[in-house]
């Protein structure tokens, strides 16, 4: 089973990413990823943290470039508590 929450820290879109993401799953990634998207003009993390299994198709989609270009950033553990909204 697969869920994902779109959430905001700091004013980025964080999508959490929880159970196993596959080649049927992927697609409630993608709907995720575009209201992301829409909700910020600034960097989307995507927190894999609680996933359980990932194929290679939910890596494309993890990994993939947007069209405004690619970017990453890490969060410390120790940040996930206060400053996440869901």
């Amino acid at each position: 089973m697969f869920s994902v929450q779109v959430g905001t820290a700091a004013g980025t879109a964080v999508l959490q990413l929880r159970g196993e993401l596959d080649v049927e799953s992927v697609v409630q990634l993608d709907e995720a990823g575009e209201i992301a998207v829409r909700s910020t003009s600034a960097l989307v993390v995507v927190d894999c943290a609680a996933l359980s299994f990932c194929d290679s198709s939910g890596c494309i989609r993890v990994c993939r470039p947007t069209e405004g270009g690619c970017g990453w950033r890490r969060w410390p553990r120790s940040s996930r508590s206060p400053g996440w909204t869901w």
